[in-house]
């Protein structure tokens, strides 16, 4: 469910951009800066994070300090596809380690769904 939502919101953001009567709105973040900028300016609803990051030593402080963000937000924060998959699921063809999901118009049953997985109402 997760890598449909994500797939579907890349495909809209994506149709936004070629689009020029469209909103031309953000509706994924990708990256360890991106997602923590976007949960300061309070604009990320759900980070989704990869299951695989504890092979690497070097981003743990990065990583902490989403999650602490996320936490102090009370965001949804979900570690479910490993970063190839992740990339994947979002039509890349790099590893990505972290998305934020700003805007859920378009996947907006999956996104209610996962929300009410994690815990959150």
């Amino acid at each position: 469910m997760l890598s449909e939502m994500l797939s579907e919101l890349m495909r809209l953001q994506e149709r936004s951009k070629d689009d020029k009567n469209a909103r031309a709105r953000r509706r994924i973040v990708m990256g360890l800066r991106e997602v923590a900028r976007g949960i300061r300016a309070h604009k990320v609803k759900m980070v989704v994070m990869a299951n695989n990051l504890d092979e690497y030593g070097a981003i743990d402080s990065k990583l902490q300090k989403i999650l602490d963000l996320a936490r102090v937000g009370e965001l949804p924060v979900l570690f479910e596809l490993n970063k190839r998959k992740l990339g994947k699921a979002l039509g890349k063809s790099i590893k990505v380690s972290v998305v934020g999901i700003q805007n859920a118009d378009g996947a907006h049953e999956q996104f209610k769904k996962l929300k009410k997985m994690v815990g959150f109402p």
